[in-house]
């Protein structure tokens, strides 16, 4: 019987079945972005943990770049400050950062911007192997 494309990916993604009846789904590019990561980088830093592909993981900002004037530094303040952080964590666990700075980088759209990131870098990561 033909499968959908949804189906296709799902199978391809799909790391087991879970004893409730879910399915664990493998996801070969992760997307963070400023507003929520704060607090996923301090719990793993309360857990002694670290970004597992971080290769495979990018920072974006889309919720407070300023439309008006995306110069730095912000001149809202909370924006400012959820950049920094931003930036600060990115560097600490090793991910790539998309920033409004970056040459053709609109809030949040940089990731199809920048050679080499996506879904064909992930494939070729050596730590999926």
């Amino acid at each position: 019987m033909p499968q959908n494309l949804f189906n296709k990916a799902w199978k391809l993604h799909t790391v087991r079945k879970l004893p409730t009846g879910q399915t664990q789904l493998f996801i070969g590019l992760h997307l963070i972005h400023e507003v929520t990561s704060p607090q996923a980088f301090q719990m793993l830093r309360e857990m002694g943990l670290k970004v597992l592909y971080p290769k495979m993981t990018f920072a974006t900002v889309d919720h407070i770049v300023p439309t008006d004037n995306q110069s730095r530094p912000f001149s809202d303040d909370m924006a400012e400050k959820m950049m920094q952080e931003l930036e600060k964590n990115a560097k600490e666990f090793g991910i790539s950062l998309f920033d409004v700075r970056d040459e053709g980088c609109k809030a949040g759209h940089c990731p199809r911007h920048r050679p080499g990131a996506g879904i064909d870098s992930a494939r070729n990561d050596d730590s999926m192997r």
